[in-house]
């Protein structure tokens, strides 16, 4: 799943937060898979750690 959150705002304040989720598509899924079985036999040499949002 992917999650996205999205203040509501109200006068120029928030009041509030809106959660969106939508389903992975198959590429996603393929990518989570080959992930969880790198990690599994410690092979995570080529994994980079990106913030939400970052390219």
């Amino acid at each position: 799943m992917t999650y996205s959150t999205l203040p509501l705002v109200k006068n120029g304040k928030a009041t509030g937060y809106m959660s969106v989720q939508t389903k992975p598509s198959i590429a996603q899924v393929r990518e989570a898979e080959q992930l969880y079985k790198d990690s599994k036999n410690g092979n995570l040499n080529n994994v980079k750690l990106r913030r939400c949002g970052e390219p």
